[in-house]
């Protein structure tokens, strides 16, 4: 298939690379930063003009951190818009793949909790460069970021971020109760305007999940009556962890990092985030993150575990002896092989969320340059 741009470019499109349900993600020939996002249906007048205010904008730093629309893409010189141009990502997986322990000890083999904490960073990071650049993300949710083995991170479905132009806002339509704050449940999203506050709630969750190996904050047990739901758990507020836990009529599920065992900075943040109406900026999660990071310990057994310094044992060795599952994939010292463990079985146990599957794409550079 051959595409045309608003420079003027003729592109010709490579095999397709993966596909989502808006569309198909295609190579792009003599082109290998990028790639072509081709809706599977002709995207609205708004959608367009949307498009179009996104690949004008100034994107050099976002193109660093998220698959940004760079250019429109028509199927005639003057024909109609059928997509857009975005960096292409390599190398790189679904957020998700650092949740479970199969898929953490597959994909990121030498991943640690350093590892967690240095991704969460980054992923804050991202964040904060679309605040920054006048945009509101909406739908934050794992489906939607990669991460390499070296910790780098790329934010997808950017052409769904909420911004404002000419006095008109482009909301974002898009959302998972979920990563969604409790203020906006009930509510179609085509009505709302979002805001840094909502994704702060969002980013929150996927820390949380991160650092907790795939756990959501408000998964928990409830010791009241009747049954409780994940978006009514968000929506009254009942965050699981912390010593006021109880308070919220809510446990911690078995087979966990323990609350005591998390730095008290990063303990406050999370008590901000799910709790009051103040929830961290992308800014605070990257200073406190990256404080504690070279002061984690690693364990006298296990080279693989990495843990906030002051505790006094090594709350992975806890989870790995009770549940008997491999949590980091470094063999302890002394053994030949590393130990069998039931992954599959224990996960399944004790998993209390799947988060949504991601697109397979990939971010290394962007050398895009629109003809003069």
């Amino acid at each position: 298939m051959i595409l045309h741009t608003a420079y003027g470019q003729t592109l010709a499109l490579g095999p397709e690379l993966g596909a989502g349900g808006q569309g198909s993600v295609y190579a792009v020939e003599g082109q290998p930063h990028l790639v072509a996002k081709l809706y599977h249906q002709a995207p609205a007048a708004e959608q367009i003009t949307r498009l179009d205010a996104l690949a004008q904008c100034d994107h050099e730093r976002l193109t660093k951190i998220a698959a940004w629309p760079v250019a429109v893409v028509r199927d005639q010189p003057d024909g109609q818009i059928v997509g857009f141009l975005m960096p292409r990502v390599d190398g790189a997986s679904e957020i998700h793949a650092l949740h479970s322990p199969k898929s953490r000890l597959q994909k990121f083999p030498d991943a640690t909790w350093a590892f967690l904490i240095h991704a969460a960073a980054n992923i804050a990071r991202a964040v904060a460069t679309v605040h920054e650049a006048g945009f509101v993300i909406g739908d934050v949710n794992p489906k939607n970021i990669l991460v390499t083995r070296q910790g780098t991170v790329a934010l997808l479905d950017c052409d769904s971020f909420q911004f404002e132009r000419d006095g008109k806002t482009y909301r974002c339509e898009a959302g998972f109760p979920e990563y969604t704050p409790p203020e906006l449940h009930g509510f179609a999203f085509r009505d709302v305007d979002r805001t840094p506050q909502h994704d702060a709630f969002g980013l929150a969750v996927v820390i949380f999940q991160l650092l907790f190996l795939g756990r959501h904050p408000f998964a928990g047990k409830f010791i009241g009556e009747g049954e409780m739901s994940l978006s009514r758990a968000i929506t009254e507020g009942r965050f699981a962890y912390g010593d006021t836990a109880p308070q919220r009529q809510m446990l911690v599920p078995p087979g966990v990092l323990s609350w005591r065992a998390l730095p008290v900075a990063l303990a406050e943040l999370f008590e901000r985030a799910f709790l009051t109406n103040e929830r961290p900026a992308p800014r605070e999660w990257i200073e406190a993150l990256e404080a504690i990071a070279p002061t984690l310990t690693t364990c006298a057994l296990h080279q693989g575990h990495r843990y906030a310094a002051g505790l006094a044992a090594c709350p992975w060795c806890e989870i790995e002896m009770q549940a008997r599952v491999k949590l980091f994939n470094v063999t302890r010292k002394g053994e030949g092989q590393p130990s069998a463990f039931r992954l599959d079985e224990v996960w399944r146990e004790i998993e209390q969320i799947k988060a949504p599957e991601a697109l397979a794409l990939a971010l290394e550079k962007f050398p895009f340059t629109p003809p003069s």
